[in-house]
């Protein structure tokens, strides 16, 4: 894991991992998680209601680090397969990615403090997970990865896409 990472140093990071894992009978594992502060932080985890999906939940800093949470994307991804997953912040935009396509594309609500973090980011967490996680990419955007005047943020969608594609490996999704 990155330790003391600096999460936003040129106001974005995004990172990636595939991912392969049946859904157990328990719910509450964290695959991915920021040490949380009360300028925010994020998890991903398996959520509650649904043991098969993976949930993506930030903290936005704008209450409390335990208080203030809101779920941003959601997949039904633990059916013993390998799928991609791709979380990017750029600046106030997230944008999550699974399997090459956008499960979720939006401006985010967050502290001002929120950008200037470094995280600590941990796999795993209180509940261990019992299933594959491989090829963990980390990056950041400038301000090429969206055209001018796009606020649909189409060319950073179409780079994940594009990424996963040419990230899909035989050997990794036997």
């Amino acid at each position: 894991y990155a330790d003391g990472f600096p999460l936003f140093e040129d106001g974005s990071i995004g990172f990636s991992f595939w991912i392969k894992g049946e859904a157990p009978a328990d719910t509450g594992f964290t695959i991915f998680s920021s040490t949380p502060s009360v300028n925010g932080g994020f998890e991903i985890r398996q959520c509650s209601k649904d043991p098969a999906t993976i949930c993506t939940r930030i903290y936005s800093g704008l209450e409390s680090a335990s208080t203030d949470t809101t779920l941003y994307g959601s997949a039904k991804i633990l059916d013993g397969s390998w799928h991609h997953y791709f979380v990017v912040f750029v600046q106030k935009h997230l944008t999550i990615a699974v399997d090459g396509k956008t499960i979720r594309n939006t401006d985010i609500k967050i502290s001002d403090d929120f950008s200037e973090l470094q995280f600590n980011i941990g796999i795993g967490g209180k509940n261990a997970f019992n299933g594959e996680i491989d090829e963990i990419f980390l990056t950041s955007f400038d301000d090429s990865i969206r055209a001018k005047g796009d606020t649909t943020w189409q060319q950073l969608q179409s780079w994940l896409s594009i990424f996963y594609e040419l990230q899909k490996e035989p050997a990794i999704l036997d």
